[in-house]
């Protein structure tokens, strides 16, 4: 078992650790990848070297990225919908039917209850 030395966290779902491991240390190098198994039958999970410093190792865990539920913005007006989305860091492109007179959010694509990252385009067919 290796002892954690140090960690910080840098993000919501992003640490910085420094794991004393010297046989790890001695020859692993930034960028490669080490594999973390929890016991001897889990999960193998890779892991970026992000530095090596004597007997220690700094690796930098994620959760992956952020991801953010896509809301149910149809039936509301187009405005209202841009800045829903916006607000959850989400891009918006606005495709518009009959010129959009209404002013009405009719379509979304992705649907609402879809789980996507931040800065995911979510186009929005206006009636």
């Amino acid at each position: 078992m290796f002892k954690i030395l140090t960690k910080e966290t840098l993000a919501p779902s992003i640490k910085r650790m420094r794991v004393h491991a010297p046989a790890v240390a001695k020859k692993a190098k930034a960028g490669q990848f080490i594999i973390l198994r929890v016991s001897d039958d889990g999960e193998r999970i890779p892991l970026t070297v992000a530095d090596t410093d004597g007997d220690a190792v700094t690796i930098i865990p994620s959760k992956g990225p952020v991801l953010v539920q896509v809301p149910d913005v149809t039936l509301k007006k187009v405005n209202d919908a841009t800045k829903i989305l916006k607000d959850l860091g989400l891009e918006v492109k606005v495709s518009q039917i009959f010129g959009g007179v209404l002013k009405t959010v009719r379509f979304q694509d992705p649907a609402a209850g879809t789980m996507v990252r931040r800065g995911t385009v979510i186009t929005l067919t206006v009636i």
